[in-house]
């Protein structure tokens, strides 16, 4: 959304105008968040081609 925008190497407030605004307090799952922005079936099938799941082990600062 914001390549839309942005056609220099600036980073003015307004290229950001496209970009919907997040709330970063709580944990959001692909679901919450296909609901949130009210994705429907094909449009959940074409993200879900397109990119592939995050391996979170990756990020698992836990002891075992």
């Amino acid at each position: 959304m914001v390549f839309l925008r942005k056609v220099s190497q600036d980073n003015p407030k307004d290229r950001f105008a496209f970009a919907p605004i997040q709330n970063y307090d709580e944990p959001w799952t692909d679901e919450k968040l296909y609901k949130k922005y009210g994705f429907n079936e094909n449009e959940i099938a074409f993200i879900d081609s397109m990119i592939r799941p995050m391996d979170l082990t990756l990020n698992d600062d836990t002891d075992e």
